[in-house]
This record gives structure tokens, sequence and C-alpha cells, in this order.
């Protein structure tokens, strides 16, 4: 039996609408994910950016335990505090960029 012949007889206004209710609530749903996916992205996004900050800094760290030696002889042959900063801080832009 169709709609059309349930409401044969009947007057316009007590026409049967039909709704597809499982259309509607897939529609809600994906909905609903699409505006909850971009906060979680951006959200791991963050995370992702401070986490790979804190390893840039003990790789610095590290590098600048293991180079002491390195930094005596440059002192010793005349390098400035400036320019030993600029050497480690062209390391960590190269490493900050490679990550």
């Amino acid at each position: 039996m169709y709609i059309s012949d349930f409401d044969a007889g009947r007057p316009e206004s007590k026409h049967t609408i039909a709704i597809d209710v499982a259309e509607t609530q897939v529609l809600l749903m994906l909905g609903g994910m699409f505006n909850v996916l971009p906060p979680v992205l951006i959200g791991f996004a963050l995370i992702a950016l401070v986490v790979s900050t804190i390893m840039i800094g003990i790789i610095t760290c590290v590098s600048v335990m293991e180079r002491t030696k390195e930094v005596g002889i440059l002192h010793n042959v005349g390098a400035r505090k400036k320019d030993i900063s600029r050497a480690f801080t062209a390391k960590v832009l190269i490493t900050g960029l490679a990550a």
C-alpha cells in the first residue's frame, strides 16, 4: 500500500507526510562529527608543537654540554660570545625546520 492510496479520499490537511528518519539521523550525526573534528585536530597540532619545542630545547642543552671544549677553544681563538651564540642558534633553527 502506498501513501497516495492511504491518503485517497482524505482532505489535504490530513495527508500523510513521509520523512526518511534514517537519512535525517545520519546527516545530524555527520554534522556533529564535522563540528567536533577541527578543534580536535587543532588540539593535536598544539600538543605536537609543544612537544617539539621541548625536544628542541633538550637537544640544544645537550649540544651545548657536549661542546664545552669546543666553545672554550673558540673563545681562545678569538670568537666572541655572539659568534658562538649564532652557531648554536643556527643549529637550533636547522633542527626546528627539520622537525
